[in-house]
């Protein structure tokens, strides 16, 4: 009220002058204080975005990897398959897979590795 009082004594002119300015202070103060939130906001919206890409990138390396190994293992497949020795271990293999050996059982007994007999077993189902 002490301002209301003030500005009655004042002229015209200098009181709108005066709420003017206080209009446009206030106005200021609403923006920079909606500026501030809105770039609140986009810091939030920017580290979410970050970690979502990380997340990507992590997923796309697993996926190059597995297409790394499964090329490994079509090229092992196609030796398998293209060589004479290799139809010979395939019938090893699957003897011995028909006599209830295991996989680690098969890998000794042939000196072969897991995986190759893993893949003639799967070639062969």
């Amino acid at each position: 009220m002490k301002n209301l009082f003030s500005m009655k004594e004042k002229e015209p002119v200098n009181c709108i002058a005066e709420v003017a300015a206080a209009r446009d202070t206030l106005y200021e103060d609403r923006v920079n204080a909606d500026v501030a939130r809105l770039e609140k906001s986009a810091s939030v919206i920017f580290k979410r975005l970050d970690k979502s890409v990380k997340i990507l990138e992590a997923i796309e390396a697993s996926v190059d990897a597995k297409i790394t190994h499964l090329e490994r293992l079509l090229q092992m497949a196609d030796a398998v398959s293209s060589s004479d020795c290799g139809q010979n271990r395939r019938f090893e293999v699957l003897a011995l897979r028909a006599k209830g050996l295991g996989i680690d059982e098969i890998a000794t007994i042939l000196g072969i590795q897991h995986g190759e007999i893993e893949l003639i077993l799967n070639l062969n189902r």
